[in-house]
């Protein structure tokens, strides 16, 4: 099994079902991961039960609105993958992305999104 990237170190917030992380690589600026805190074969998000469905759901919407407050996205795109299930034991999580028309400035960097209208990835 490939050694996967330790996201625990970005951890933001906690909550009972998740973890809300920086995303280690920024190409997007803010970009996040909204970590399921519960092990298993999360293969799909329909597997989710009501509360953290509804969880995923409230801190999606908070963690929409930190970042819009920061840097005005476009827009946001929201992926549950599951590409790489076979590297890390099928534990869930969601991609939070925002997108951006236009470069953005933090902290003395250039953050351009190289294909606003496109897929992330």
């Amino acid at each position: 099994m490939k050694k996967l990237a330790d996201y625990r170190i970005t951890n933001i917030l906690s909550y009972p079902h998740w973890h809300l992380r920086i995303h280690l690589d920024q190409a997007y600026l803010g970009r996040s991961v909204l970590w399921r805190r519960k092990r298993g074969n999360a293969i799909s998000p329909t597997v989710l039960s009501v509360e953290e469905r509804d969880e995923s759901i409230l801190i999606a919407a908070l963690w929409e609105k930190a970042v819009t407050s920061l840097w005005q996205p476009t827009r946001f795109n929201h992926a549950w993958l599951c590409n790489m299930t076979h590297e890390h034991g099928g534990h869930g999580h969601w991609h939070l992305i925002p997108r951006y028309s236009e470069m953005r400035r933090w902290r003395g960097q250039c953050f351009e999104d190289k294909n606003p209208l496109g897929n992330y990835a």
